[in-house]
């Protein structure tokens, strides 16, 4: 009696089982259905007046640029999705891949359409980190929105700073072993397409405060914190980037790019250590006096500027300067 009863157990939790598998399997297929009618556009006729203009974005062909009112309703899509929130954001970062360029330039407060892709993407699944690192990168490189992939970057960034800490230390090291690399690809974007050097800054030091970042990073950071070393850490960017650069005009800029910092850094360091001069021998502050001081003090330095300019200085207003041309790198420095 006992084995019969035992096998009749198994056979009804066999059967159980099987009919949970087969709930189971019948609701993925029907998620997988909605999901594929949302995709192909079955479901978005009568969901238009829901979602807006992201109906007719759906549709495509649209045009590949797009304004912030296209932007999707994270609420409905998450609805929408039918609790596929996370496969949902893969096609539309698959979606977002296959967009075209903008025709021309972007305007302010156009978009590119895979930025509205991407966005919806983030809202949806802020833990995919592979869809954010890529995807700022190829909006701002491949289709020039540098606006949509500084967004979009900023947004992971702030999420890895608040939210992911309280994700299990097994997440953090695999899916997000290289969030250090979310505040680089800030700096890319500060530095090279916004040409803002102290936005880049503050960037690179917050990569440089990750605990997994490389060696060069925290160099680099301790760089951009000294006095003046955002000259400095400029120009050791740049130094970086000349031999990879094209032969002829692209390389030629950043040469120029490069010595124009450096001769800011030597501006800077010159006018410290006169200023630290005309204290140290108590200089009284008339045009005749720092002229005298800055005859004595010029006898050493070097005669001329990393760019071949004679140093200057006007005794009426103090400021050290040079013959050599030179204009603002990155957003710093003062042309003359």
């Amino acid at each position: 009696m006992g084995t019969l009863r035992a096998e009749r157990v198994a056979k009804d939790t066999g059967a159980t089982s099987a009919r949970r598998e087969a709930s189971v399997g019948t609701l993925t297929l029907a998620l997988g259905l909605g999901l594929f009618a949302l995709q192909a556009g079955v479901l978005l006729p009568k969901l238009q007046r829901l979602w807006g203009s992201a109906g007719e974005a759906l549709h495509a062909p649209a045009p590949a640029r797009a304004s912030e009112k296209d932007a999707w309703n994270p609420a409905w899509a998450r609805t929408l999705s039918l609790g596929q929130g996370q496969a949902f954001a893969d096609w539309l970062f698959v979606r977002a891949l296959i967009e075209d360029a903008p025709s021309r330039p972007l305007k302010a407060g156009e978009r590119s359409r895979a930025s509205v892709w991407l966005d919806l993407a983030s809202r949806l699944d802020p833990a995919y980190f592979e869809m954010h690192q890529n995807g700022a990168l190829y909006l701002s490189v491949a289709l020039h929105d540098t606006d949509g992939g500084l967004a979009l970057v900023s947004r992971a960034n702030e999420w890895r700073k608040s939210q992911l800490p309280s994700w299990p230390v097994s997440f953090q090291e695999t899916e997000w072993k290289s969030a250090w690399s979310l505040p680089v690809i800030q700096a890319y974007l500060y530095l090279f397409e916004k040409e803002n050097l102290v936005e880049a800054g503050k960037a690179y030091q917050e990569a440089a405060a990750h605990p997994k970042a490389p060696a060069y990073l925290k160099s680099l950071g301790h760089r951009f914190d000294s006095p003046g070393g955002i000259y400095e850490a400029g120009a050791r960017i740049l130094g970086f980037m000349i031999p990879a650069a094209a032969p002829g005009a692209p390389r030629e800029a950043l040469i120029r790019k490069r010595a124009v910092l450096i001769v800011h850094n030597q501006l800077w360091q010159i006018d410290q250590d006169f200023s630290a001069y005309l204290k140290k021998m108590r200089v009284a502050p008339t045009p005749q006096a720092r002229h005298r001081a800055w005859d004595n003090f010029r006898a050493r330095l070097a005669p001329t500027d990393a760019l071949g300019g004679r140093w200057t200085f006007d005794a009426k207003t103090g400021q050290v300067g040079t013959t050599t041309k030179l204009e603002k790198v990155f957003g710093v420095g003062e042309g003359n």
